[in-house]
């Protein structure tokens, strides 16, 4: 049996997420703001992506093609490529949930 690890903030910006408007979407405008962002709240929201695919894959995370970074096999789901700097994603390939608990941290942030 796996056994599915607590993320509080995962879990309140899920909540919040599942109550908004399928508007609410990474626009132009969030999308620059994200390339703004520190370090610290881009990990964070790579822990968001990882959290949910882990979730997604009910704690398997065998299930997602690696990609390789700095030399390393590194989990990149939902067709993360590494650009040398870090990891690019396209918003296209996001569940609409998680597309919307990236913005609600986001706006959370500004």
């Amino acid at each position: 049996m796996t056994h599915l690890i607590e993320f509080h903030e995962f879990n309140i910006l899920y909540n919040k997420a599942i109550s908004e408007s399928d508007d609410l979407s990474l626009d132009d405008a969030t999308r620059i703001t994200f390339t703004t962002l520190p370090d610290k709240h881009l990990k964070n929201i790579y822990m968001i992506i990882i959290h949910y695919a882990y979730l997604e894959n009910r704690g398997d995370l065998s299930k997602i093609s690696p990609t390789i970074h700095n030399h390393k096999k590194i989990i990149s789901p939902y067709n993360g490529i590494s650009d040398g700097k870090g990891i690019l994603y396209n918003v296209v390939n996001f569940p609409k949930i998680l597309e919307k608990m990236i913005v609600l941290y986001i706006n959370m942030m500004k």
